[in-house]
This record gives C-alpha cells, sequence and structure tokens, in this order.
C-alpha cells in the first residue's frame, strides 16, 4: 500500500471547525512517542544563534542544478533525499542568498509544486515554500486560487506555518487576512511565528491579542514583547476601566515581559525588540490598579505570582534602574509592596 504524502494526511486531519490541525507529529516523524510541538525545530533555529549550515545549502543547490538540467526521477529523488535528511530552516537563509540572483522560471514552479502536493517528508514541503516565495506568492493568490488556499491550509499545520510566511515575506506579499487566520487556528509555535508578523488594523484586533495572544502550548516570553507593542498594552492599561478578560490577558503578558527582562540580555532586547520604549513600573501600576477591581480569587492574580517577584526584585529592579535610567529604583520596590499589599485583600 502506497504511503500517504503529508499533504493529504495533514488536510485529513484539519478540523472542519475550528480549522486546526487535530494531530500531533506527522508521518515523517522518527520518533513518534517524543512529545516534542510541531514547528519545534524551525522555532530553534528562528530563536537562536545557531550557524547556517553551509555544507548542506551546498549540496542541495548543486543538486537542484542537476535536477534543472537534467530532470529525471533519480536527479529528482536525490534532491528530495538531501531535503528529506537536513533540517531546512538550518540551509534557508543560504539558499535564499543564493536564489536572489536567479531568474525562477516554470521549472522550480512545477519542481516546488510536485514536492507540496506529494512529498511523505517535511523537508522538500518547505523548500517547496521557499520556490513559490521567489516565484511569487502574489503570483499564485491572483492566479491559482486552489494552490493558494492549499498553501493557508498546509501552514494551519504548525510544522508549516513558519515557511508560509517566510515564502510570502520572500515574496513581499501583504497577508494580514491570512496572518490572523493562522494566529486563530495556531495554538503553538505557529501562534507564535503568525503573532510576531502581525499587525493590528484597529482595536478589537489589539483587544484580541491582549486577551489570547498568550494562551499558547509553548513558551517563548519575547512575544509578550511583541504583543505588548502591537496591541498598544501600556494604552489600553492606562484607562479607567477594562474588561476582566483584558486583565488576565494583560497579567499574563506582563508576567512574560518581565520574565524576559530578568532572563535575556539587554543589549540584545533594547536591539531586537525595542524593550527600552516599554516603561515596566508604569505598566505594573495600572495593572494593580486594575487587580483591585478584578483579581477577587487567587487564580485572577497567578500570572503575577508567577513572576517570582519579590525573590527576584532587587536583580530585576537593578537591571531597570541600570538598562533605562527613566526608571526609579525605588519607586520599583514601592510597586512590588503595593503588590504583595492588592494580593492579600482575598
Amino acid at each position: 500500500m502506497e504511503k500517504k504524502s503529508l499533504y493529504e494526511y495533514i488536510t485529513e486531519n484539519i478540523d472542519p471547525e475550528e480549522q486546526c490541525f487535530t494531530q500531533e507529529t506527522l508521518l515523517d516523524d522518527p520518533h513518534p512517542t517524543v512529545p516534542h510541538p510541531l514547528g519545534a525545530e524551525d522555532a530553534f533555529w528562528f530563536t537562536s544563534d545557531s550557524p547556517p549550515y553551509e555544507r548542506g545549502a551546498e549540496e542541495i543547490l548543486k543538486a537542484l542544478d542537476e535536477y534543472l538540467q537534467y530532470p529525471d526521477q533519480p536527479h529528482k529523488q536525490k534532491l528530495y533525499k538531501l531535503l528529506s535528511d537536513a533540517p531546512v530552516i538550518a540551509v534557508a537563509e543560504i539558499l535564499c542568498d543564493k536564489l536572489n540572483d536567479r531568474e525562477i522560471t516554470d521549472k522550480y514552479f512545477y519542481l516546488a509544486r510536485s514536492f507540496f502536493y506529494n512529498a511523505q517528508h517535511r523537508g522538500p514541503i518547505k523548500f517547496a515554500y521557499m520556490l513559490f516565495g521567489f516565484y511569487g506568492m502574489g503570483n499564485i493568490k491572483d492566479n491559482d486560487a486552489d494552490l493558494w488556499e492549499d498553501l493557508i491550509k498546509i501552514a494551519q499545520c504548525e510544522e508549516f506555518t513558519y515557511f508560509f510566511l517566510f515564502a510570502c515575506r520572500i515574496s513581499n506579499l501583504d497577508i494580514h487576512k491570512e496572518i490572523w487566520r493562522l494566529i486563530g487556528c495556531c495554538k503553538g509555535w505557529g501562534r507564535v511565528f503568525a503573532i510576531e508578523e502581525a499587525k493590528c488594523e484597529d482595536e478589537a484586533q489589539e483587544l484580541w491579542l491582549i486577551q489570547h495572544g498568550m494562551e499558547l502550548e509553548v513558551e517563548h516570553p519575547p512575544l509578550a514583547a511583541h504583543i505588548l507593542e502591537v496591541a498598544n498594552l501600556p494604552y489600553h492599561l492606562e484607562q479607567d476601566e477594562i474588561s476582566y478578560r483584558t486583565f488576565k490577558g494583560a497579567a499574563i503578558i506582563v508576567n512574560q515581559f518581565l520574565i524576559l527582562l530578568n532572563n535575556y540580555d539587554e543589549n540584545v532586547l533594547e536591539t531586537n525588540l525595542n524593550t527600552a520604549a516599554v516603561k515596566p513600573v508604569q505598566l505594573l501600576q495600572n495593572l494593580i490598579r486594575h487587580a483591585k477591581q478584578h483579581a477577587t480569587k487567587p487564580e485572577d492574580i497567578l500570572h503575577l505570582e508567577k513572576a517570582n517577584l519579590e525573590e527576584d526584585s532587587y536583580a530585576l529592579a537593578n537591571k531597570l534602574d541600570a538598562s533605562t535610567e527613566r526608571q526609579n529604583l525605588n519607586q520599583y520596590r514601592a510597586v512590588l509592596m503595593e503588590f504583595n499589599q492588592t494580593r492579600c485583600f482575598y
């Protein structure tokens, strides 16, 4: 019996109501009983300083060129095997640099289409997304509605979310609507990748991100800094009143943001996440003000408790004081004291 392609497997396991991929593994997983979230390998490379796999990229490019010159099954299979064995994310940067200088003809498109629909391993599909990106995702969206929908559908499996977004970046294509679709149907690394690309067009989207953006099946504190900025969290916390759901979501975001400040190098944060513009003391003060209205049971401030502020207060306060002269150490400690008083009223 012939094995299913991953395209077939994924489309058969998309929930018709929530549009989420319902399985925890893919058919090519060599260790299906070992839990690891879909997209975790891409997340590792995406969030680390790991160097690109130059030798692997060179081998893939050589095999690609050989196939383009002699487009027969042996050459196609050689390329397929290299893509199946290597983590494509580790060679993506080098491949992009090389492919960016090429004229992407229909030969590339049909190879990508073949891998996308027929591959039984994830690597060739990720490579297909890259080729589609250079061919033109906008061209596909405008002229091949079925393929465009399939590209989004497979991206709803979080193993491929990043590469769909990557392909659209390669094509300089604005996909605001599609990003929000992926945010709604992903809960792990796919949601992280999609939110990192998201912008809010109105207050409703800002509030949704505050209330639900950190509802994740993986942990990634840097996402809090992005949500804090694009959802305009400081503005919403400055309001006289906010909803209970907004308070709960804001508590999670502030908790994760404080963890971020306390555990990551501040120079890297200010460069990559613009954290210098954020005023943590003011965030805490406003959050505590809303906690007095909304926190009626212990779980309502659980995420502030999890920040372990008492244990880390001196280290974090000193870090804030050193990295942003606007923050006052005594003011920070006063906020912590008020926080401790607030949590005693129930």
